[in-house]
C-alpha cells in the first residue's frame, strides 16, 4: 500500500511539475521568438503536456500494481501502448532487462476470462508434451504461478515475453504473407490433431464454427447490397468454386 500510495503522489507530481516547465518554456519562447506565434506555441506545448505527458503518468499508475505481479519490485519501469489491436489495451512494459507485453481482457467481451486462461494452459501443456520444438507463445506466469492477474476491480491481465525483432502485420500487403499466415496456421492446427478439443471452452458461442460463417456467407449472397455483391463477384465466384 505504501509503495501504492507514494508512487501515486510521485508520478502527480512529476506530472505537475512537467506542467509547469511547458509553461516557461512557452514564455521564454514567446519572450525570444514572437514571430512563431503565442497561440501556436501554447497549443503545442499544451498539447505535448496535457494530452502526452500527463495521460501517460496516470495510465502508469493504474499499471504499477500489475506490472508487481511480473517482478517489478519499484516504480523503475516504462510503458508504451501497443495499438493496433480491435479488442484488448496492450502495452509494452520494461524494467531492468526486462521486456514484455502486458494486456487488458476486454471483459464486454470476452465475458469468462478464466475460461481463455484455461484454453490457453490446456494447448501449451499439450504441445510441451507432443511438439516441444514448438514455440508457443504461452503467458507469463505472475508471482503467484497464475498466468493471468486480476485486481481488485475484475480487470484481468496477462503478459507475455516481448520478442525483439518480431513484427505484427495487420493488413495483407502481397500474397507470400497471405501464404505464410496460411500456412502457419495450418501447422498449428496440424499439431492440434489429436488434441481433446471437448475440454475447452467456447468463450464466444458460434465465432469459431465455420459451417456457419459458411451459412451466413451464403444468406448474405441472396440478401446483400447488390453493388457490393456485383463489385465482389470474382472473389465469390472463387470461394463458391472452392468449396468442396
Amino acid at each position: 500500500l505504501f509503495f501504492r500510495q507514494s508512487f501515486v503522489l510521485r508520478s502527480l507530481i512529476s506530472s505537475y511539475f512537467q506542467a509547469i516547465v511547458c509553461a516557461i518554456f512557452a514564455y521564454v519562447f514567446v519572450l525570444f521568438c514572437p514571430s512563431l506565434g503565442l497561440f501556436s506555441i501554447i497549443t503545442t506545448l499544451l498539447r505535448t503536456c496535457m494530452i502526452e505527458v500527463i495521460p501517460n503518468t496516470i495510465e502508469k499508475t493504474k499499471l504499477a500494481r500489475v506490472v508487481q505481479q511480473y517482478g517489478c519490485t519499484n516504480d523503475n519501469f516504462t510503458i508504451e501502448r501497443l495499438g493496433g489491436g480491435l479488442i484488448n489495451s496492450t502495452w509494452k512494459v520494461t524494467f531492468d532487462d526486462t521486456e514484455l507485453v502486458l494486456q487488458k481482457v476486454n471483459t464486454n467481451v470476452f465475458a469468462s476470462p478464466a475460461h481463455i486462461a484455461h484454453n490457453i494452459e490446456a494447448v501449451n501443456n499439450y504441445l510441451k508434451k507432443h511438439a516441444p520444438e514448438y514455440y508457443f507463445p504461452a503467458p507469463l506466469l505472475t508471482s503467484s504461478g497464475t498466468s493471468f492477474y486480476k485486481d481488485a476491480h475484475n480487470n484481468w491481465f496477462r503478459a507475455f515475453k516481448f520478442l525483439k525483432g518480431s513484427q505484427t502485420i495487420s493488413i495483407v500487403e502481397n500474397a507470400d504473407q497471405a501464404y505464410e499466415a496460411a500456412k502457419q496456421f495450418g501447422r498449428f492446427t496440424a499439431l492440434l490433431t489429436d488434441f481433446p478439443a471437448e475440454n475447452l471452452h467456447e468463450n464466444i458461442v458460434g465465432f469459431h464454427d465455420l459451417t456457419k460463417r459458411y451459412n451466413d456467407f451464403l444468406t448474405v449472397l441472396k440478401t446483400g447490397d447488390p453493388d457490393r455483391l456485383k463489385e465482389a463477384r470474382q472473389w465469390i465466384g472463387l470461394a463458391v468454386q472452392e468449396t468442396p
